[in-house]
């Protein structure tokens, strides 16, 4: 099963897994897009990670459709190689049903979901990480 289709038919149901949750304070901003081709939503998510931190971010999707995460910055070192994953939100745990432990600014997370609900967005260190980072990433959902 492709990680695209089991991220839809995860998304239709969500399901509580364990996960880590920093208790950074983070920032989240939301705009609407007017052009019908593009995501629906706009989420903009950002945050310190240090090393061997992760954050989560929940974010809310109205319906069916793409879902993309792209990382619009990392600083102060722009090639540092982490991990985000998009998954589903139970209130309190993030179930990863896409990852990436690969991931460098500029790069995109896709997938797509199937109906309506709480999905989540996570970073975290892959064991790179020397000193703290900050980001911005943005998302785009139904």
């Amino acid at each position: 099963m492709t990680r695209l289709v089991r991220f839809a038919l995860t998304a239709a149901v969500l399901v509580s897994a364990a996960a880590c949750n920093s208790s950074e304070t983070v920032g989240t901003t939301s705009q609407t897009l007017s052009s019908p081709s593009l995501a629906a939503a706009v989420d903009h998510f950002s945050g310190t990670l240090t090393q061997n931190g992760a954050i989560t971010f929940p974010f809310t999707v109205s319906g069916s459709g793409a879902v993309s995460a792209v990382v619009d910055s990392v600083q102060p070192d722009s090639a540092i190689v982490f991990g985000m994953s998009l998954g589903t939100w139970n209130g309190s745990y993030c179930q990863a049903v896409l990852a990436n432990d690969a991931q460098v600014q500029g790069h995109a997370i896709q997938g797509s979901v199937s109906t309506a609900g709480t999905l989540c967005l996570r970073i975290y260190d892959v064991g790179n990480l020397t000193r703290v980072q900050t980001f911005v990433v943005e998302v785009g959902h139904p």
